[in-house]
């Protein structure tokens, strides 16, 4: 099974939001009544730097970041992923401390972003690449917990 990583292209959005996880789908509709294809077209549209990671030229999730605003040292970290991302969680744990330092280059001093709170997996991952938590709040239309995650470029 090989895994590559790739600069995203507009066709990469419809095959990972055709098939994303079932908890991405519900934590991107619980933040902001949002689908698939929206939030991924939002984030390849808006992020200076986009990914895509392929395992055996399936496209299994994408990632970027982008800025905050032009006058902000803050930038929006992401990443949504498909069922078969689960393939090579492994692989990409090791990886994405160098990926992280790769999405800081879009000229941030901190990544941030919300996760919710039952998102156990992405919590434990993201805690691994040593982002800070904050209390949980409430935000969505229905009110769930979601936790903001930074970091600080080193």
């Amino acid at each position: 099974m090989e895994a590559r990583v790739e600069k995203s292209k507009r066709e990469d959005v419809f095959l990972v939001a055709e098939k994303m996880r079932r908890i991405d789908r519900l934590e991107i509709f619980l933040m902001n009544r949002s689908s698939p294809l929206k939030s991924l077209m939002t984030g390849f549209e808006q992020s200076e730097k986009c990914f895509t990671i392929f395992v055996d030229d399936e496209a299994v999730a994408m990632f970027g970041a982008s800025k905050l605003s032009l006058l902000s040292d803050e930038g929006v970290v992401w990443l949504l992923g498909t069922k078969a991302f689960g393939k090579i969680k492994k692989t990409f744990v090791v990886q994405s401390k160098k990926w992280l330092d790769e999405l800081f280059e879009t000229g941030v001093d901190v990544l941030f972003n919300y996760v919710w709170q039952k998102n156990k997996l992405s919590i434990r991952w993201l805690k691994s690449l040593g982002f800070v938590f904050e209390e949980p709040i409430e935000v969505g239309f229905r009110k769930h917990k979601f936790v903001r995650f930074s970091k600080r470029r080193k």
